[in-house]
């Protein structure tokens, strides 16, 4: 049988390629002479692969480049998407996205006008807070939803390096529960408040 010839791809496609800042960058390729392919990004800079390299690469799909809040609502999920996706929403300042139920976030290294206590108030009395942008909020709303209808513990765990925002998260979860279940406190007239439960432990 005769073989086919390289190259998998036409010229100006667009191609996931491995980048030495940004892991994977989308990136057009331009040519592919003596064995070398030629890329190049959105913003011009230039990268050279080995023709060898190009059928492992992925296609980039137009949908990967948006950043949606979910990116399990990608049609293809994997590493060069995953990280685009987040980077794109971080230029945005959206430091939160939604991995089905798992929330990603990247630390902002500021304070946020999304931490502020209107925005902890719009979660609290949404019904549905997937229908808001993704937030730990919401984590903490569906946590304290799931205690309140199955009056069973609720856990929500935290991971990440050294420096990736642990705490700030756990604070932030913590001071949303405090407000929710502090409200019952003071219809039931509770002697001791969610507050200083949560102080005591």
């Amino acid at each position: 049988l005769p073989i086919t010839p390289w190259p998998p791809f036409s010229a100006m496609e667009r191609l996931w390629a491995p980048h030495a800042k940004l892991v994977w960058a989308p990136c057009w390729l331009h040519d592919c002479i003596d064995g070398v392919a030629e890329l190049a990004t959105d913003e011009g800079e230039v990268l050279q692969l080995s023709e060898a390299e190009l059928p492992a690469l992925q296609l980039v799909l137009p949908q990967q480049l948006q950043g949606p809040d979910d990116l399990c609502d990608l049609e293809e999920v994997g590493e060069a998407a995953l990280l685009h996706g987040m980077r794109e929403r971080f230029r945005r300042h959206e430091i939160y996205t939604w991995v089905s139920r798992m929330l990603l976030a990247v630390n902002p290294f500021q304070v946020l006008a999304s931490s502020s206590s209107d925005v902890l108030e719009e979660y609290r009395l949404k019904t549905n807070v997937r229908e808001l942008p993704p937030h730990v909020f919401g984590v903490a709303a569906e946590a304290v939803r799931g205690l309140r209808s199955s009056m069973r513990d609720q856990a929500v765990v935290i991971s990440g390096e050294s420096g990736a925002g642990k705490t700030e998260t756990a604070k932030l979860i913590m001071s949303f529960v405090v407000d929710a279940l502090a409200r019952r406190d003071v219809q039931a007239e509770q002697p001791e408040s969610i507050e200083d439960q949560v102080l005591r432990t």
